[in-house]
């Protein structure tokens, strides 16, 4: 899960503001027509946001070299 956030300048600075969604990738080899992944986008509430899954599939493509995650995990 990927949290993001409003971007804001604060003091000069450049800095994470409210909180505009969650967004989560989950594999699933049942989704064919998306790479093998099942997107979905919720609200700060937790309510779900309609996406487009296919268009997030098209634009993860670009990370093909790490099975479509842009991010890492780093302990």
């Amino acid at each position: 899960m990927v949290s993001i956030f409003e971007v804001k300048q604060e003091k000069g600075l450049v800095v994470a503001g409210a909180k505009q969604r969650d967004v989560i990738q989950v594999k699933d080899g049942k989704a064919k027509a998306t790479g093998g992944w099942r997107f979905a986008s919720f609200d700060p509430a937790g309510k779900p946001i309609a996406i487009d899954a296919a268009s997030c599939a098209a634009c993860h493509t670009q990370a093909s070299a790490t099975d479509m995650v842009f991010t890492r995990y780093v302990p």
